[in-house]
């Protein structure tokens, strides 16, 4: 049996595969884990040892069997590799999210602090016309872009070096 919904007005059938809007609902989750690892220094302390998760929680300062849980949710996002009881970076890791490495990206990682609550408030900036923060003002954008300037241009640089060349 198929029904009809009042705003589409296509046929809907009973089975439909709700994966779609779940994974949307929680793709939150991949930016926390992401943003707690880079917070920990996760991601550094493993640069140049594997370890394992009570090493890692020693040196982040944290409890081994939550950290072991985040590594398995870093692992499924292909950030780590374990290896019997350790852990190790991917490449994509390594390159990206070791400080001090020319890529690094974990300043931008941290920016989705600030980006989040602005796109969570996305329906009242809809409906009153408001933005989240007035980028029109020199002194917020200064404030709001300066960190993501400083944390993009290792890599954005050597790109605009190419293009007026």
């Amino acid at each position: 049996m198929v029904s009809q919904s009042p705003r589409s007005q296509s046929p809907t059938p009973l089975a439909l595969d709700p994966r779609r809007i779940l994974d949307m609902n929680y793709a939150f989750a991949s930016t926390a884990m992401l943003v707690a690892a880079v917070r920990l220094r996760l991601f550094t302390h493993m640069a140049y040892k594997v370890l394992t998760p009570a090493e890692l929680a020693t040196l982040a300062h944290t409890e081994p069997g939550p950290t072991e849980r985040l590594l398995k949710g870093l692992e499924v996002q292909g950030l780590v590799e374990r290896e019997g009881d350790t852990y190790r970076l991917t490449s994509l890791s390594d390159h990206f999210l070791v400080e001090g490495k020319p890529g690094y990206l974990g300043g931008d990682t941290l920016a989705m602090l600030d980006y989040l609550p602005a796109w969570f408030e996305l329906d009242r900036t809809l409906c009153t016309c408001q933005p989240y923060r007035d980028l029109g003002d020199a002194a917020t954008s200064e404030a709001f872009f300066a960190p993501r300037v400083r944390d993009l241009f290792p890599l954005v640089h050597p790109v605009a070096k190419r293009t007026v060349a």
